[in-house]
């Protein structure tokens, strides 16, 4: 009987979990203070990119110039990668965030993005690798994204305590930061979990499992 057998609830889990490969233990935060407001042409940029009626996103531009002006700070490669990848260039957008997560001091929400990417090009386990290393490399619980993209996978695998801890963790930390408990519209929540169902399997659900029942008890309560 397999693991997906177990995660509906045919049999118990047992042993360790065995958290070998399922992200990368050396990436952590350190404390940065700046914000977006710490570059008005960076904050001016970030803005315009997203304007529904930009469509040259010449701000690229200004992401390069910024990550030669603050090559520690994640903001500026976190746009620059987001650009080309909107561009259809997984590969340099990857090559982007890897730079960043590598010079940073905020390397948890490159991670993130980086996981983001993976998933919308079919890799879900590269998406895992990425999420589950973004969660033990936020320090400082500011990222709330990434729980929100476990919770919709451990719900595509059945998995509802693991489902109900991520979903916490998520809107405490919204919550810490907005102001209120953010999740997703349920159109983006959906095409998540259909990128999840599409490549679903055993050595996915095993993972899934591995991680939580890891990380329930080493991250610290919120």
């Amino acid at each position: 009987m397999g693991v997906l057998d177990m995660l509906m609830g045919k049999r118990k889990e047992s042993g360790p979990a065995d958290i070998a490969g399922l992200f990368d233990q050396s990436i952590k935060d350190v404390e940065d203070p700046r914000t977006i407001g710490e570059s008005p042409a960076l904050n001016k940029a970030i803005m315009e990119y997203q304007s529904p009626e930009n469509v040259d996103k010449g701000q690229i531009f200004t992401f390069d110039s910024e990550i030669k002006r603050a090559p520690d700070f994640y903001l500026p490669y976190y746009w620059a990668a987001t650009y080309h990848f909107d561009k259809g260039n997984f590969d340099e957008a990857k090559k982007i965030l890897l730079e960043g997560i590598k010079n940073c001091r905020i390397k948890s929400v490159l991670c993130r993005r980086l996981g983001e990417f993976c998933l919308q090009n079919g890799d879900v386990d590269g998406a895992l690798y990425w999420f589950f290393t973004t969660v033990m490399a936020d320090t400082s619980s500011i990222d709330y994204h990434a729980y929100l993209y476990l919770a919709y996978i451990f719900e595509v695998y059945g998995m509802k305590k693991a489902e109900s801890w991520s979903l916490r963790r998520a809107r405490g930390i919204s919550y810490k930061i907005l102001m209120q408990a953010a999740e997703y519209s349920a159109k983006k929540k959906e095409k998540i979990k259909g990128f999840a169902g599409a490549h679903k399997s055993e050595a996915i659900a095993k993972k899934l499992d591995d991680f939580y029942r890891y990380a329930k008890p080493a991250l610290k309560a919120l």
